[in-house]
């Protein structure tokens, strides 16, 4: 059985490609953009935060971020 998996493991290695983080064309335009995200979403939540009178940022202020942004769960 141990033979088998190994054997199967070598084979869907040899078929997919690499991923080597950058690779897809696509790749360069979507990195800008996917930071400029979570930079809004990090200065609206600290917003929210300063809002309630606190310096930690919790889950409900990216809630709160997201929901006043417009901005759907990306999760």
């Amino acid at each position: 059985m141990a033979r088998i998996k190994h054997t199967a493991g070598r084979k869907v290695k040899k078929s997919t490609p690499a991923q080597t983080g950058g690779s897809s064309p696509a790749s360069p335009g979507n990195q800008p953009a996917a930071e400029d995200y979570v930079i809004q979403l990090f200065e609206d939540s600290n917003l929210c935060a300063i809002h309630a009178k606190r310096v930690t940022l919790m889950k409900k202020d990216f809630e709160l971020a997201r929901q006043i942004g417009g901005k759907g769960r990306i999760w």
